[in-house]
């Protein structure tokens, strides 16, 4: 794998794991202040539904009519679209717990989608994947600093909105690769 393909690569991971660990981990303090304490949980159960249901159906569409970047990259501007939808849900719990259906329908199955990207690109996964995937770790803890020690907006929609923003971008550079 060539230097260009690995800072690539390494960009896709960063942006894959920033998009979530930006909006995810303050996700409850967002749903508390919003006075939705009760759903907290049915609402953060969407990510066990979504990790089962949705990368059935993706993989199956990715692995025979669309190469994995395409239907990555639809996936992160649809899951961009929730996200921004999301940041102005408010206090109602029903459609709270739908819009974050949404969002992470679209995002789980791009983690498998990335990593079938990455490894489509190197000539030797075994030794290669692990210096590239540790970039999605530095995303997630970048969005984690960015969020609650340089922003302080762990409990406001700015954290939903950042990563809304990174998934429309992600989403557009998902098809160059």
């Amino acid at each position: 794998m060539d230097l260009s393909t690995r800072l690539r690569l390494s960009l896709m991971m960063f942006a894959q794991y920033f998009v979530r660990g930006v909006w995810w981990v303050p996700f409850g303090a967002y749903l508390s202040r919003h006075g939705l304490d009760a759903s907290i949980g049915t609402i953060f159960s969407t990510q066990g539904w979504a990790a089962i249901a949705a990368p059935l159906f993706v993989g199956a569409i990715a692995d025979r009519y669309f190469s994995a970047q395409k239907v990555m990259g639809v996936l992160h501007l649809m899951g961009g679209g929730f996200l921004l939808a999301l940041s102005f849900v408010g206090a109602d719990a029903g459609v709270m717990f739908a819009a974050t259906l949404g969002v992470l329908l679209c995002y789980m199955p791009t983690i498998a989608l990335s990593n079938t990207v990455a490894f489509a690109a190197m000539s030797n996964g075994e030794r290669q994947f692990p210096a590239v995937r540790v970039f999605g770790t530095l995303g997630w803890i970048v969005g984690g600093i960015l969020v609650g020690q340089v922003l302080h907006a762990e409990q406001t929609a700015l954290p939903i909105q950042i990563a809304g923003g990174a998934s429309l971008l992600y989403g557009l550079y998902a098809f160059t690769l």
